[in-house]
């Protein structure tokens, strides 16, 4: 399946600043820049968090009066109900509030309706049986507020009504005594609490003066639980009511709870938003999913040990119970979805089945939402009518959506995330064409691939213990505040194996330091070829404890091979096509197979050499070129006409000498031209039955002089190859970015890094392709401070440009810059006279000359050929003469083993050089040049 990895935006002037001031490392000041905080209090606001920022319940409409009623009904000892609903968040607002009023001296009963027979929220039925048992003040938790019938109707039997609820509310809002909603009142920080936060705020106003406020606090380990189970944003006081609640959820006095905990495996442990939301809230969901939710909410009440213990016991074995259930009906959902829905026609799922358990098919369509990654709603039928539970995505309002299609419902409820509703079988057809018209008028795209969001890259050495515990600052993590996730990008993988029951989850070490890593329930991830190019890793970093050791640990959400972008582009780019090239030579490495990659002339394949060792482990690749040793040259021959399964870097005159010789492997079938000069007949010969794939060099461009250098505002890149001109620009731009003259592809990225981070500023680059050239963003100028060698240099440069029309290079250099080149080649390439005159002295004097230094012999030459020979023309030329087998030219620059040998003969072997054609081809990519200057330049 196709993904995106969404790399999260954040201002890089504001990280910078809260590192400044709070002193915390830059990765954690980005991802408070990226979590919304503008600015350095705001961030020190948010890490320092504390009860004492409660907003005041009485600001909420309807507390006031809600406080008054309850309180005449405490003193008056009226008959009290709280009516709530059967999940984690309804369950814990009965217990909750059923607790304070206790406390105040009223016995205040409670009822929560049953899912299968009433369904969610008040009903009429409900309201008449708590009449007739007395009931003079209903409270609801959790529910009732469009409830507005229903109320009446409580009204009409002689009760009154409070309704505490967090849900959205219909313009029409019920006629209680009171209503609470945070959704009413215009207070940001209270905007997205549970159910049990507006009980929690309740009984607050309620308690002051009343209650000691440490017992007040003891509440939150109820409130922890049931904001973290309901799935709503971790901002603002529900994070504080979290991050204390979790702590007091670890010392809970309440018997039930401590017995949960033990029977679910957590005693000891700092238990954390994930185990409440993956752990705790499932065993108190069961039994609501699968009974009366009043188990769960006698275990919380209790204060009898036994009586505990037993009710954690049945929890444990309903919820295990509740998991065969659910995997029998997404099984057959699945199947449903596969054989009866056209997933390009539909945008949105809906599925059903007669007497599918609707305890769990809320959670049947969270899994298959997150599967099809789309809208799910799955319908439990009896007979002609059908209850439903809906789940969405990202980005999608469900509850607008089942507005939308409402006269094709007998019911609904809910929120953007999640709903509920009722339906009859004739309307089936008429919800799902309203979903249709729904997507089609709103235009969202549903069809999209499924997303995974990123924080930021970070390297290998910011993996450390000091990261993890900034990292906790952050917590609770949750809705609205997820755990931060990083990229470490070109991992390699070692020693994958399967780990847990049944062999679910896949574990490796990766990195130099041999981080261990584990993708749970990702087994699947062990059949991807791993070992043939490198890895980037989407992970959150966690702490292994194990038999008293403690260590770091990456928690893998995703990994994709590094060849392959965060995100889908359908560009017709070079470095898409390279990419699709890379693609295929990890498919050629696993069926064991050659790929050759072919480039112009040798500085092309140095300037592209580093990103092929990024992408792919160093033991799948092999240099093949003029510029290896004689014994280098023939290891690496060798291994090519074996057959060997690696990349080959080689060069177009090399290859052509290589052919001329041995011709090309059987098993080679793919070959990769990168920026020819020449087209396909011309330059290779024995093709026959192989796929050539050409990244031709990009032609729409135009020079144009520049007087200014190189930059007028926003952001440029700028081209530089000499070390003085990078000098030179720094004393200009001290702000500047230079990944020019780095080798490590790690530090060029994390330059980019940088880089990405500004709205304005330069980036200097000398022409090696450097991975990832899409993350530094927009760029307003493309400036040539030096002259390449050749147009390949400018591939790295602009083909990522997105611009529709050509684009303008300015050139800022003279005419002495590529006379500058000429010199440069021809003392690495020197012309055919000096290499025969060279060879003539030195064949001549060869006894007195054996074992010679090189730099010796330059003085020598130079003296006695009265031409002056610097020490690299020399060097080239011994290159060659050892190319034809007259001598060996150690590492320490001594020459060894002089041969004799006709000198007209060697004269016309110098052709046969490896060498020597190097240095034409190179010539010749530069002369190419040359003609491009001066297509659009007087000098």
């Amino acid at each position: 399946m196709d993904k995106i990895w969404e790399m999260q935006d954040y201002s890089e002037a504001v990280a910078k600043e809260i590192h400044r001031h709070l002193g915390v490392s830059m990765v954690v000041s980005r991802l408070l820049a990226q979590r919304g905080m503008d600015g350095a209090d705001e961030a020190q606001n948010f890490l320092d968090a504390g009860l004492d920022q409660l907003t005041d319940p009485m600001e909420m409409q309807g507390m006031a009066a809600a406080v008054d009623r309850i309180r005449r009904a405490i003193e008056s000892q009226e008959k009290v109900f709280i009516y709530g609903d059967y999940d984690v968040d309804g369950v814990c607002s009965i217990v909750l509030l059923k607790d304070c009023l206790n406390r105040l001296g009223c016995q205040a009963d409670y009822y929560v309706p049953d899912r299968f027979s009433e369904g969610y929220g008040l009903n009429k039925k409900a309201i008449e049986i708590l009449a007739r048992d007395g009931c003079q003040l209903l409270i609801t938790v959790d529910c009732g507020i469009n409830a507005v019938e229903e109320t009446k109707w409580a009204m009409s039997l002689g009760m009154d009504m409070i309704i505490t609820d967090h849900h959205t509310p219909q313009p029409e809002q019920p006629s209680a005594w009171a209503v609470i909603n945070p959704k009413n009142d215009d207070i940001k920080a209270i905007a997205n609490l549970a159910g049990v936060g507006v009980a929690f705020k309740l009984a607050c106003a309620l308690g002051t003066g009343r209650i000691a406020e440490e017992e007040i606090y003891e509440w939150l380990d109820l409130v922890a639980l049931a904001t973290v189970a309901d799935i709503v944003p971790l901002l603002d006081e529900n994070r504080i009511l979290v991050k204390y609640g979790l702590k007091a959820l670890g010392k809970t006095k309440r018997p039930g709870l401590r017995a949960l905990i033990r029977e679910a495996g957590l005693e000891g442990k700092l238990i954390q938003s994930w185990q409440v939301g993956f752990v705790l809230g499932p065993r108190l969901n069961s039994a609501g999913r699968l009974g009366s939710a009043r188990t769960s909410i006698e275990l919380l009440d209790t204060h009898d040990e036994k009586e505990a213990c037993a009710k954690a016991i049945l929890l444990c074995n309903m919820n295990n119970e509740r998991r065969l259930i659910e995997e029998g009906i997404f099984q057959e959902a699945v199947a449903q979805v596969d054989r009866d829905i056209k997933l390009e026609e539909d945008p949105i799922l809906v599925v059903g089945g007669e007497g599918w358990h609707q305890g769990v098919i809320g959670i049947v369509a969270s899994r298959l939402a997150d599967l099809y990654n789309r809208p799910a709603i799955v319908i439990s039928w009896e007979g002609n009518t059908g209850r439903g539970s809906a789940r969405s995505v990202s980005g999608f309002d469900l509850y607008g959506a089942l507005k939308y299609a409402s006269a094709s419902l007998l019911q609904f409820g809910g929120h953007k995330m999640a709903a509920g509703l009722s339906i009859g079988l004739d309307q089936l057809n008429d919800l799902k064409e309203a979903l249709r018209q729904y997507v089609g008028e709103s235009l969202i795209e549903l069809k999209r691939p499924k997303s995974y969001r990123v924080d930021m890259d970070i390297d290998e050495e910011d993996i450390r213990e000091q990261l993890m515990e900034e990292i906790e600052l952050l917590r609770p993590f949750g809705e609205g505040n997820p755990a931060p996730r990083f990229v470490l990008r070109a991992s390699a993988i070692s020693t994958p194996v399967w780990v847990g029951n049944n062999r679910a989850h896949l574990k490796f070490r990766t990195g130099l330091n041999n981080i261990e890593a584990i993708a749970f329930n990702r087994s699947d991830m062990i059949d991807y070829p791993l070992q043939k190019s490198s890895q980037d890793l989407l992970f959150e970093l966690d702490v292994n404890e194990f038999r008293g050791k403690r260590s770091l640990q990456l928690k893998i959400k995703d990994l994709k091979s590094s060849i392959t972008w965060d995100t889908l582009s359908g560009e017709d780019s070079d470095s898409n096509r390279l990419l699709r090239a890379f693609r295929r030579t990890v498919d050629e490495l696993r069926e064991k197979r050659p790929v050759l990659f072919v480039y112009p002339a040798y500085r092309s394949l140095v300037k592209h050499q580093a990103v092929l060792e990024y992408y792919f482990d160093k033991q799948n690749l092999q240099l093949l070129h003029g510029h290896l040793s004689r014994e280098e040259r023939v290891w690496g021959q060798n291994q090519l006409t074996e057959g060997a399964s690696k990349v080959f870097l080689t060069t177009r005159s090399f290859l052509q000498y290589y052919e001329s010789s041995f011709g090309l492997p059987t098993g080679l079938r793919y070959m990769v031209r990168l920026w020819p000069l020449a087209t396909p007949d011309q330059d290779t010969s024995n093709c026959w039955q192989r796929e050539i794939e050409t990244i031709e060099q990009r032609d729409k461009f135009t020079l144009y002089r520049s007087s200014n250098r190189p930059v007028n505002s926003g952001r440029a890149l700028v081209y530089a190859n000499l070390g003085r001109t990078v000098n030179s620009l720094r004393d200009e731009y001290p702000e500047l970015k230079v990944e020019a003259g780095l080798t490590d592809m790690r530090q060029r990225r994390a330059v980019r890094r940088e880089f990405m981070g500004v709205h304005s500023g330069i980036l200097v680059s000398d022409g090696t392709h450097t991975s990832g050239w899409p993350n530094v963003g927009s760029i307003n100028e493309v400036t040539l401070a030096d002259s390449p060698l050749g147009r390949y240099e400018l591939a790295p440069l602009i083909d990522n440009l997105r611009v529709d029309n050509e684009i303008k290079v300015g050139v800022a250099f003279d005419r002495n810059s590529v006379e500058r080149n000429h010199i440069f080649l021809n003392s690495l390439y020197p012309e055919i006279d000096a290499v025969q005159a060279v060879l003539r002295f030195y064949v001549q004097n060869r006894r007195r000359l054996n074992s010679v230094n090189i730099d010796s012999l330059a003085s020598q030459i130079s003296a006695e050929l009265h031409q002056e020979y610097s020490r690299m023309e020399l060097q080239s030329i011994m290159r060659i003469l050892a190319d034809l087998g007259l001598c060996r030219v150690e590492k320490s620059g001594s020459i060894m083993g002089i041969n004799s040998m006709d000198v007209d003969n060697a004269i016309s072997s110098i052709c046969n050089s490896p060498y020597y054609l190097e240095g034409l081809a190179e010539k010749q990519v530069l002369a190419e040049w040359e003609k491009d200057l001066n297509k659009y330049l007087v000098w």
